[in-house]
């Protein structure tokens, strides 16, 4: 398969590509909202809230899997996370006035995003929501918004997000290595870009060899999770129509190990330079060993000095090449879809 320009230049304009953008996307963003974002910090700071509380669906939910990693990691703050309607079948008593919401939604209009800020609301709990959009329904119910105004679904939010939590852990004298991370993080337009240029060639080599592939597991841990569960539960599954699921590879001899034979299954690892790597090298190892089949993308095949809480913001830019390569060869038009945006799937 032959991947000329014109081929490429056709996806790269559908909806959830984004590897070309995502470095001018955090660069405005850091020029024209980092004050406001750093006085948002500073305004939820002032307040004191004992916890705070993530909730969303889909790739927006996987965002804020990284609000959860760096709040736990860092923080002497309460933070919980909860898919809408799992929030609306629980209704959790902790949560009160003393606790602040964060919602995310790429469209604006998600329903149970909708349901879950209603019942915010009717709760008096404290709310904002990162929305591409604020002007559409979620911006009207959320009582605050950061939005991106962008098809940069993944990065362009989690780039807010961390702003706003390194931001708040440092006025509330945690996290030490805060100024370390918000000085990376000026440097991560710069760096995406780079990182954009080196990882094509390897994107489509192994969109070559994996792109038929009947089950993909990914496996991420740390700060890579989240992104684990968006490629597993939205690059593959909604837009490469391919069976999923992601594992994190911490827990990966506890059960999965046993599903290991010659010739499968197949797993794809996202490898990250923090502490919990070492479980992904084991993982990687264990598999080969066995003979399963195995690749990889690896934080450390690009040459940068960064922290290792924003390795994120680099594997995806090159699982985005892989997403699209997969596509062409695939013959998918990643803005169409079988159900989504087209049957209603449940009467209200």
């Amino acid at each position: 398969m032959v991947f000329n320009n014109d081929s490429v230049k056709s996806v790269l304009e559908k909806e959830i590509i984004s590897a070309h953008i995502n470095a001018g996307e955090t660069e405005k963003i850091y020029k024209n909202q980092k004050n406001e974002i750093l006085e948002l910090a500073k305004q939820i700071h002032k307040k004191n809230y004992k916890r705070i509380l993530f909730t969303a669906c889909g790739a927006s939910y996987s965002i804020l899997f990284s609000g959860i990693y760096l709040l736990n990691t860092y923080s002497n703050l309460d933070a919980y996370i909860y898919q809408c309607p799992e929030l609306l079948c629980q209704k959790p008593v902790k949560f009160s006035n003393d606790t602040f919401a964060i919602a995310a939604s790429y469209s604006g209009k998600t329903e149970d995003t909708i349901d879950a800020l209603d019942y915010l609301n009717m709760q008096n709990i404290p709310n904002m929501a990162i929305v591409k959009d604020p002007g559409g329904p979620i911006g009207g119910k959320a009582q605050g918004t950061l939005s991106y105004n962008s098809k940069s679904l993944y990065i362009a939010p989690l780039f807010q997000l961390y702003i706003l939590l390194v931001e708040l852990m440092r006025l509330r004298g945690e996290c030490p290595q805060a100024k370390i991370i918000l000085n990376d993080l000026e440097r991560i337009p710069e760096i995406i870009a780079n990182v954009n240029e080196s990882c094509r060639e390897n994107a489509r080599e192994l969109a070559e060899k994996y792109s038929n592939e009947n089950l993909i597991y990914i496996l991420g841990s740390g700060p890579l999770y989240g992104l684990a569960y968006q490629i597993a539960l939205t690059t593959l599954t909604e837009y490469l129509k391919m069976d999923s699921s992601v594992i994190n590879p911490v827990e990966f001899r506890h059960g999965p190990l046993e599903m290991v034979r010659k010739g499968r299954p197949t797993l794809a690892f996202l490898l990250g330079n923090d502490k919990s790597r070492i479980y992904g090298e084991r993982t990687l190892n264990f598999c080969r060993k066995y003979g399963a089949k195995t690749f990889y993308w690896d934080v450390k095949a690009y040459n940068f000095s960064i922290h290792p809480d924003l390795s994120p913001f680099i594997i995806h830019t090159a699982t985005q090449w892989y997403l699209l390569y997969c596509s062409i060869l695939k013959g998918f038009d990643l803005d169409n879809y079988l159900y989504m945006h087209k049957v209603l799937y449940y009467e209200r």
